[in-house]
This record gives C-alpha cells, sequence and structure tokens, in this order.
C-alpha cells in the first residue's frame, strides 16, 4: 500500500509505493513526477517521446535500449535487478492529467538527459528532486 507525506515545499504529496517500486510527487494541479525503479516501466511511460522524434532522441534510444537488455540479462531468480555497474540509473517521467508530458534519464557518471520539460514543470520537479535525495526506490 502506497505511503504519503507532504513535500517540503507543500507543493505536492510524496508517494512511495513498494509494489511497483515507484516515488511520486503529486502535484494538486494534475501534474505527477515519478521515478522509475524498472527501465522497462520507464519504457512504458517515456517511449512515445522518444519515438516521436527519433532524430532527435538518438541517444536516449540507444541508452535506454541499452538499460533495457542490461537489465533483462542480469535480473536474476528472485525478480529482482542488480545494480548495472554499481550504480542505479535515475528514470524520471512527468505526467499531466494521465498524459506523459516529459522524461528524464541519467546513467552515473554521465549527465542527465531531459526531454519535454518546461518551465511549468520546474516546480514539480524541484519538489521531487529535493525529496528524492533521501528517498529512493525500494
Amino acid at each position: 500500500m502506497p505511503r504519503q507525506r507532504s513535500t517540503p515545499d507543500g507543493a505536492g504529496f510524496l508517494v512511495r509505493n513498494s509494489v511497483d517500486r515507484t516515488l511520486r510527487v503529486l502535484d494538486p494541479e494534475g501534474m505527477d513526477v515519478r521515478l522509475h525503479a524498472d527501465p522497462e516501466d520507464f519504457w512504458n511511460a517515456a517511449g512515445p517521446i522518444y519515438e516521436s522524434d527519433p532524430i532527435r532522441h538518438t541517444i536516449p534510444l540507444t541508452v535506454i535500449t541499452g538499460l533495457r537488455a542490461e537489465y533483462r540479462q542480469r535480473q536474476n531468480a528472485s525478480g529482482q535487478i542488480s545494480d548495472v555497474y554499481g550504480t542505479k540509473p535515475l528514470l524520471v517521467t512527468i505526467t499531466e492529467h494521465g498524459e506523459t508530458v516529459g522524461a528524464a534519464y541519467c546513467t552515473p557518471p554521465w549527465p542527465l538527459g531531459v526531454s519535454g520539460v518546461t518551465i511549468d514543470h520546474i516546480r514539480p520537479w524541484l519538489s521531487f528532486s529535493v525529496t528524492s535525495v533521501s528517498s529512493s526506490p525500494a
């Protein structure tokens, strides 16, 4: 069952769900920022953004396809995913009223790649970032 608490700035609610291993910030305006623990879950949400313009998104498509393949290969018998190279990638989506409008990924030590994030997404993104520094998916 999800656990919920207010974000530090009061802009939304942090929801941690141990079932699908996600961490989310729900904004009262209908915006949802979600940290994905599973690359397949991230791809299901963000894939249409990247596939909408494959030339612009050549690097994310390549990186995320590689991540998905690595994670499938490293999945152990219990269904858990082992870390790739000792780090976990950052996989984040932003939705508005149920539609994915933005996505971000980072595979340390490489920089953050962001697509579709607008000025309207900054406040929920910052709430998410501040909150997720001390929290992560289970």
